[in-house]
């Protein structure tokens, strides 16, 4: 959901004993329990899919999809203080609705969330595995590494979206809770890949794009060129889904706000070098798998990759028949020239071999005639045979043509049966 859906009192998941560093705005109070209850999509249960190393302690592990990879991430978080995480509020003083804060006013608000401490222990601990885990380790390998974490390590909550829908506003989710519950909604998700990004993880200059009529959010992070998305300096960066830094999609159907909210969260950080190497890097990928295949799942992407290289085989084979073809077509424009010339030979070899006029010819004439008729059906005869040599040939490659076809249908069926099953989680 958008960060401007957020009431002008809500939850906050910073630690009771943490002091504000960026905003004066901002003030926050540690949550009696005795007057008023944490909702309980605040409050800290431990994750289905998480267990328990030690009474305290619970392992997570993270699994998500590169260029045809799965990596496998585990983390380990200590309960109790994932819970003293989450119970903490804040407030903009002065204020006394939500349309009445300013962009600065948010910037400092998320500097504040990302800058907590205990939080970025836990964010850099997570970042240090994400850059030794990146396959490719220069600066563009290694930032579309912890992208592809956050879009697809961290499942979307799709329960949490009902909720905000229904209550009209969002909760501000320090970055490790949401690594803690391995899910959230966009806002949750995008304030994860800032602080992995921003002053306390990689120190790129990273923004939010808040999308107010979309009720959506993502990460900007500024390039060189300062050709960004919206008109900006920053390049888009999706989070609830896969796809490739720079591309703007539709969002459950939705199209994004052409002149989103920009709010700074690291204000003179470094620009991203990378992306021109990305860029490359996408079109060689899509060049080889398809246009969608940056856009899918990792589920779904194997589906993606052997029909592509079945097309590849198709047009290979296809290739090989259309030159055969050619060759047919050829021997049989040499056959029928043979054929003709034969038949000329054909018959002065009869004349040569009749009574009547065959003892009329010379020896050494009749000699020729028969040696010229035999040689002339020899080259009739092989190419014959070549003939039925690339016949068969083109008959076997049909043959494996059309068996890849099927080949390939029956992985599109399989394709749009996952996909379905994709689409229902």
């Amino acid at each position: 959901m958008g960060w401007l859906d957020f009431l002008s009192k809500q939850k906050s998941d910073l630690p009771k004993n943490d002091s504000v560093s960026n905003s004066e705005n901002i003030s926050r109070t540690p949550i009696d329990d005795s007057s008023r209850s944490i909702p309980e999509s605040v409050s800290i249960n431990l994750p289905n899919d998480a267990s328990r190393t030690t009474s305290d302690d619970v392992s997570r592990t993270y699994t998500f999809g590169g260029d045809r990879q799965t990596f496998l991430i585990d983390q380990k978080f200590s309960h109790g203080e994932m819970n003293d995480l989450s119970k903490l509020e804040f407030s903009f003083k002065g204020v006394k609705s939500v349309e009445e804060i300013t962009p600065k006013q948010w910037s400092n608000m998320y500097q504040d969330l990302t800058s907590n401490p205990d939080d970025v222990a836990i964010v850099q601990r997570l970042l240090r595995e994400l850059k030794s885990s990146a396959p490719v380790k220069t600066e563009a390998g290694i930032v579309q590494h912890i992208v592809s974490f956050v879009q697809e390590g961290i499942s979307y909550d799709n329960d949490e979206r009902k909720a905000i829908l229904e209550r009209h506003a969002s909760q501000s989710i320090l970055p490790s809770v949401t690594l803690y519950r391995g899910k959230g909604v966009c806002s949750a998700k995008s304030l994860l890949l800032a602080s992995l990004l921003g002053k306390t993880g990689l120190g790129y200059d990273v923004a939010i794009f808040d999308f107010e009529k979309a009720r959506h959010s993502g990460v900007g992070i500024r390039i060189p060129d300062g050709k960004g998305s919206f008109g900006t300096s920053y390049c888009y960066i999706e989070t609830v889904k896969n796809s490739p830094l720079g591309d703007v999609n539709k969002v459950e159907g939705q199209e994004l706000d052409r002149k989103p909210t920009v709010i700074s969260i690291n204000p003179g950080g470094k620009a991203f070098e990378g992306i021109s190497e990305l860029r490359k890097s996408y079109e060689n990928t899509r060049s080889k798998y398809g246009r969608e295949y940056l856009n899918h799942p990792n589920e779904l992407r194997p589906y993606l990759v052997k029909m592509a290289e079945l097309k590849s085989e198709l047009s290979q084979i296809g290739s090989k028949i259309d030159e055969i073809n050619g060759d047919l077509k050829n021997e049989n424009e040499k056959l029928n020239l043979e054929k003709e010339r034969l038949d000329v030979l054909k018959n002065d070899f009869d004349k040569a071999q009749s009574p009547s006029l065959g003892n009329r010819l010379k020896p050494e004439e009749k000699n020729r005639i028969m040696q010229e008729y035999f040689d002339c059906h020899k080259r009739y005869s092989a190419h014959i045979d070549n003939y039925n040599l690339k016949a068969a040939e083109q008959r076997s490659l049909v043959g494996e043509h059309e068996n890849l076809v099927e080949r390939h249908n029956r992985t599109l069926e399989d394709y749009k049966k996952a996909f379905e099953e994709y689409s229902r989680k």
